[in-house]
């Protein structure tokens, strides 16, 4: 996922056809390598339509949850911490957690993602 914050204004992403493309061109290249699968991970911090979104409901293993979810990637659209200006995230990830969640699920199951 890749954006731009500007002072004052939502994320913009002027790059999701690049995104959408480097996407395919990865899948393509994991179609052509054997034993090698591509999944997309940054679909478990999106929307069901995959748009960027901020905050998604609660998972079972988020804790502390307020009634409009979670921030699982803050509005830069690049950091799950949803701390700004830290280099070790100080408290619970949400969306980290669901990434890697994704990448474990592939390594998990490659034939899955083939």
């Amino acid at each position: 996922m890749h954006g731009r914050r500007r002072r004052g204004l939502a994320a913009q992403f002027e790059a999701d056809v690049e995104v959408a493309g480097i996407n395919a061109v990865y899948a393509e290249m994991a179609a052509a390598i054997a034993h090698v699968s591509y999944v997309d991970a940054g679909a478990a911090v999106e929307a069901a339509d995959g748009t960027f979104v901020e905050r998604l409901p609660c998972t079972a293993y988020d804790a502390d949850c307020a009634a409009d979810g979670l921030t699982v990637v803050r509005g830069d659209g690049v950091h799950f911490c949803p701390v700004v200006d830290q280099s070790s995230c100080p408290v619970w990830s949400s969306g980290a957690f669901r990434f890697a969640m994704a990448m474990a699920a592939a390594a998990n199951d490659p034939r899955a993602y083939d």
